[in-house]
């Protein structure tokens, strides 16, 4: 397995191959004699600019050991604490750990005690060189079972032999010695990613809860990390650089098209995943919020945030957890992946801007359909709400500027007060709710801030107000800005002053479920939890971004419920004192995985309409449009047709029973 690595890297380090050969050869033949595995070389992928790698130290050392250090000691800088040991020694699996452990001490031991478990990774050395993971053969246990499985996807790369090995990741097998060929599809996730044969939609969703019931433990502890490292918006760096080391060790790719955030890829490999063309029969787009909010945290939770005045108050790091969770459903099942599912770890949502700048970079391109989940506190725990229509409101902001006259405090009579202005302000703007908007219309016009003065004893002269305005009617949504508008300037001209509505911003527009988007997540949620998972809930006037993906592809979000008094998870988003029922993260896995393979396993637009509506499809979208129009009018009037047949001979037999019966009631009198 070692023996490719020199022609591969000896150029991009400057090494002499033979040397590097000799090197790596002798220290595979010790770790072998000493029965401690072999070294799992992974992606770990990290951009080298933002790892903050060193370069490689170049010089050639007289032993073969501190050669072979010139070529792993690429350090990196930054956070420390740390532990990346070639492979994982933070994961779960005991066993695994312990395996790793043995296998840096041994390495230690060979290479005389050069402190390799003070390095952060000695395979750093592939950081920052994806093309070199595709060149080394693939250093998992090979599995004959597999060997004509076409797993073209997600880092499985065949061997120089042209073998296939198999899709686990280092999650699975990092450096175990206790584990052999003939038990590496030891737990249930393992078992079933290794099934060959095609699982019919019963069995897919069992598959689901198996893997997602195996997994629960891991995404629990992925959101008390999260919650313990909260950072605010378009400051994720770290939560990023620790998703993307979650991802790494699934073995996904993935991309930074921001400075925060990410983008990874999970291809399908079922026999209709990908055109012949290359590109995928229906692609889906699963998001996650990552950033945290202002708040000092007073939940007394041994997970508390250790970032003074940052809390994950609003769920995110539930959001975090339960996309990684739903990952790891994913990439044991590739197989029911019917097409390419395309996952945004996203930054900055609580300020409304991150869906923007991740649009901007394209990760709709391609895209048929989206997908989030939001834990909310005001659903309960172990129910999931999608209802079709409006969920979150048109989230506005706003500010007021007003200008009185300022004066001694004392002589009132002498100026126009722009404190009490303001606060007249403040209450007229509420009889626009109660008095110029239908009661049917939700509406919420809130006055978050009110500044003005620089003295107790001086009449203010200036003051200004800021605010939100949240609607669901579009029509509301469009008159608002011109109610306040007449509100503000008359208000403040009646009592002496002026006021003007200075800036009027839209944040977010609604969102919005689409009707077919959300009865497919309900069936999914059906089929996950059972008919007493379907949560019920009105929807609320608090703002969500991911309504920038629904205004540009139909999608839903649902609510994961997590109310539970019994455990105190009662508080509001947003309270210093946030707290959630853990029990239902593993179920917002399950739900949105069986969305995604559901989603991709129907047919496409191009299958429904034919080769004939496709063609005109090509030329002249519109004229396409009124052939499906005519075709579903057609099939509904078929319908129509085999109803009214069907009621007709219903008829006739009720009619021909009728007479059948009359007849023996005569037999039976005479």
């Amino acid at each position: 397995m070692l023996g490719r690595i020199p022609a591969v890297i000896a150029p991009t380090l400057g090494h002499n191959p033979s040397v590097i050969g000799q090197v790596l050869g002798k220290l595979e033949r010790v770790l072998h004699q000493r029965s401690l595995g072999r070294a799992h070389i992974h992606e770990h992928v990290r951009r080298g600019a933002d790892r903050g790698m060193e370069e490689v130290q170049m010089s050639v050392m007289e032993t073969w050991a501190d050669k072979l250090l010139a070529v792993v000691d690429n350090r990196r800088s930054g956070r420390s604490g740390g532990n990346h040991v070639i492979g994982r020694t933070d994961c779960d699996d005991t066993v695994a750990c312990d395996g790793n452990r043995q296998l840096a001490g041994g390495i230690d031991a060979v290479l005389r005690g050069k402190d390799v478990l003070g390095a952060d990774n000695p395979i750093d050395m592939l950081h920052g060189h994806p093309h070199l993971w595709q060149e080394i053969q693939h250093p998992r246990v090979y599995s004959p079972a597999l060997a004509t499985k076409p797993q073209a996807a997600n880092g499985n790369f065949t061997s120089p032999s042209g073998r296939w090995h198999t899709g686990e990741s280092l999650y699975d097998f990092a450096i175990n010695p206790a584990r052999s060929k003939s038990t590496m599809t030891k737990t249930k996730a393992q078992q079933i990613m290794a099934a060959t044969e095609a699982r019919a939609a019963d069995d897919v969703t069992a598959a689901i809860k198996d893997i997602a019931t195996e997994f629960e433990p891991y995404i629990i502890k992925q959101r008390r990390h999260f919650h313990k490292h909260p950072e605010l918006s378009l400051a994720e760096e770290r939560t990023t650089s620790d998703i993307a080391n979650q991802l790494d060790a699934m073995n996904i790719p993935y991309e930074r098209p921001l400075k925060t955030g990410l983008v990874a890829t999970l291809r399908g490999t079922a026999p209709d995943a990908y055109r012949e063309d290359g590109t995928p029969r229906r692609r889906i787009l699963l998001r996650a919020d990552i950033d945290a909010l202002p708040v000092t945290e007073q939940t007394g939770e041994e997970f508390a945030s250790v970032n003074e005045g940052c809390m994950h108050a609003c769920g995110h790091d539930c959001h975090i957890a339960m996309m990684l969770g739903t990952l790891q459903i994913l990439r044991h099942m590739t197989d029911d992946i019917h097409g390419e599912i395309r996952i945004v770890f996203q930054p900055s949502e609580e300020n409304g801007q991150g869906a923007k700048l991740m649009i901007g970079t394209g990760v709709l391109d391609g895209v048929d359909g989206a997908y989030a989940a939001h834990i909310w506190s005001e659903v309960d725990a172990g129910t999931v709400s999608c209802e079709p229509g409006p969920r979150m409101a048109n989230t506005d902001w706003f500010r007021i500027d007003v200008r009185g006259t300022s004066c001694h405090g004392a002589m009132p009579q002498r100026g126009h007060d722009a404190v009490m202005v303001a606060a007249e302000i403040v209450n007229a703007l509420q009889t626009i709710v109660s008095r110029e908007i239908s009661p049917y219309e939700p509406a919420v016009i809130t006055v978050g801030e009110l500044h003005g003065g620089t003295a107790r004893n001086v009449i203010a002269g200036t003051a200004y107000l800021a605010g939100t305005v949240r609607t669901y009617g579009d029509s509301t949504h469009e008159e608002m800005p011109e109610l306040m508008r007449r509100i503000v300037e008359h208000t403040a001209a009646a009592l002496g002053a002026e006021a003007e509505l200075t800036d009027y911003t839209i944040a977010n527009y609604k969102v919005e479920n689409d009707a077919a988007s959300s009865e497919r997540c309900r069936q999914a949620v059906i089929k996950c939890l059972g008919p007493a998972g379907q949560g019920h809930y009105r929807g609320t006037l608090s703002g969500e971004d991911f309504s920038e993906y629904l205004r540009r592809v139909p999608g839903v979000l649902a609510f994961v419920g997590t109310r539970n008094p019994q455990i105190g998870a009662t508080y509001a988003q947003h309270s210093c004192f946030y707290k959630i029922d853990e029990s239902v993260l593993a179920k917002g896995s399950m739900v949105a995985a069986q969305y995604a393979i559901d989603f991709l396993a129907e047919p496409t637009q191009e299958e429904l309409d034919g080769p004939t509506i496709a063609a005109v499809a090509e030329t002249n979208p519109d004229l396409a449009a009124k052939l499906r129009s005519a075709k579903a009018t057609a099939a509904e009037a078929r319908d129509a047709m085999h109803d009214a047949r069907t009621a007709r001979h219903a008829a006739i037999k009720g009619i021909h029973d009728a007479r059948a019966a009359a007849r023996r009631e005569e037999k039976h009198d005479e």
